[in-house]
């Protein structure tokens, strides 16, 4: 049996089971919190791509920003070119009409009117050149019989 220089070394059970209920119980909740932590690595795993699509739109959104601005830009260019040959052809025209006042008494207004004027002034020119033609052969023709009757007097007189 039990020497009485030796120590009886007992343990009461109580203790132990209280010690490995801490320890099923630390072990559940490291269990949980490594569950919870790949949780969060694959959420920060997700966020992480969710935020590069993100700045890969915002990217692209600035590349078209600017591909509109650039678009407005030359646009307006072209407006502006435009305006400035209207302004230098109205002061080219203005210099060549002269003075808008005296447009308030002219009778032609339109293009049209002013077109049928100059074929009025066309025809009228065009039937005294004419005359001018019928004048001047009609002259010859009088210098010719004069000529004529003046030869055929002569050669009745000799």
């Amino acid at each position: 049996m039990l020497n009485t220089t030796e120590q009886s070394t007992v343990i009461p059970i109580a203790p132990w089971l209280a010690r490995d209920g801490f320890v099923a119980e630390t072990a559940v909740r490291l269990d949980q919190l490594q569950a919870a932590i790949e949780r969060l690595t694959t959420d920060r795993h997700w966020a992480h791509d969710s935020v590069e699509e993100l700045r890969e739109d915002v990217r692209q959104l600035r590349r078209e920003r600017t591909f509109e601005e650039t678009l407005r830009n030359a646009r307006e260019t072209k407006l502006d070119e435009i305006i400035r040959c209207v302004r230098d052809l109205k002061e080219r025209l203005s210099a060549i009409e002269g003075p808008r006042s005296s447009f308030m008494g002219l009778t032609f207004r339109s293009f049209e009117s002013v077109d049928a004027r100059l074929k009025e002034q066309t025809a009228l020119a065009d039937r005294v050149a004419w005359l001018e033609r019928w004048l001047v052969a009609s002259g010859l023709l009088a210098a010719l019989s004069a000529v004529t009757v003046l030869a055929a007097a002569l050669s009745h007189f000799v």
